[in-house]
């Protein structure tokens, strides 16, 4: 939102909502309590989950295809710990 945008809601009752919740509270306190910023991690984590794992599932069963997905989760997990403790020792 802009910076002078007005509190009003002028059709729009989520609109003004959020306004009236930009215009009350100082901008840290705003990023908290709207959780802005969240949703760039999560998209960028998918990304990274798709480029180093594939998205083809070859399993036929549903229990097979929860299997399959639980254990590229997990690889990229084990992946992303071993590139932290990597990083964090240079």
């Amino acid at each position: 939102m802009k910076s002078n945008t007005r509190p009003k809601n002028r059709g729009c009752a989520e609109r003004g909502d959020a306004a009236r919740l930009w215009v009350s509270l100082p901008y840290d306190l705003w990023l908290q309590a709207t959780g802005y910023g969240r949703r760039w991690k999560v998209e960028c984590t998918f990304s990274d989950l798709k480029r180093l794992i594939t998205e083809h599932v070859s399993a036929r069963t549903e229990d097979g295809m929860n299997t399959l997905v639980a254990a590229m989760v997990k690889a990229f997990d084990i992946h992303k710990e071993i590139r932290n403790e990597l990083m964090a020792s240079v």
